[in-house]
């Protein structure tokens, strides 16, 4: 065994989980609190510390790290070399592996995969069905959800959403909007009142069956509803 639980060192969370502090036998260290040995392996060099905990049916192997004041729950598994720490908390089915990190305060949560060297940090949230992996930044406010992928080198910061569950013409279009008052989708940003007056026209001369210039003009809506609620101008 790599690691026993102190019966007599709980807390309980949400009530009715009812989660133990772990001592590791090598060096009698005291870890973080997990639910029972199904949340953490014994197996590997993975560890719970500080003060984060882990539970539900989530799982933590491999050689993973989980610390600081870091929650782990729902179904989510964490395994590989992935850190998640800090505030961040990881939950529903989401998987964070490969080099992966999540720390600050971010939330990773949905069906979501983050992995590679992909890092999610400071207050981002990542979560639906979305991929986040290879070299991929997101912080600051961002939020990436609905089918999004973000990957390569790519970052994703400040006051920013992206989603791509948007089909036009047989093609995945990504959409991003940005703190500026900018949306993107593909490789064309506009303003919301640009897009508007697009928007009168997109069915003129193109191929857009009547579900997909319904689509585009709900998530015109959508952001042009969360630069109002946000306050976010248009950059002159």
């Amino acid at each position: 065994m790599k690691y026993e639980l102190i019966k007599d060192d709980f807390i309980i969370v949400n009530e009715n989980n009812k989660l133990f502090r772990v001592r590791y036998l090598a060096n009698n260290e005291l870890g973080g609190y997990i639910e029972s040995e199904k949340n953490l392996s014994q197996e590997g060099s993975c560890r719970v510390l500080d003060d984060a905990r882990v539970y539900g049916a989530a799982r933590v192997f491999d050689d993973a790290q989980v610390f600081g004041d870091a929650w782990v729950s729902g179904d989510a598994h964490v395994f590989g070399n992935a850190f998640v720490s800090g505030d961040a908390w990881v939950s529903g089915d989401a998987w964070v592996f490969g080099n992966a990190h999540v720390f600050g305060n971010a939330r990773v949560f949905g069906n979501t995969f983050v992995y590679g060297k992909a890092q999610v940090f400071d207050d981002a949230r990542v979560f639906g069905d979305t991929w986040v992996y290879g070299n991929a930044r997101l912080y600051g406010n961002a939020r990436v959800f609905g089918n999004a992928q973000v990957f390569c080198d790519a970052q994703v910061c400040g006051d920013n959403w992206e989603i791509s569950p948007l089909h036009i013409k047989g093609s995945r279009h990504y959409l991003n909007a940005s703190r500026y008052g900018y949306i993107k989708i593909g490789c064309l940003e506009l303003s919301v009142k640009e897009w508007k007056e697009k928007r009168v026209s997109i069915g003129e001369g193109e191929k857009y069956t009547p579900k997909e210039i319904e689509e585009y003009g709900l998530y015109i809506d959508l952001f042009e509803k969360w630069f109002e609620l946000n306050n976010l101008k248009e950059k002159k």
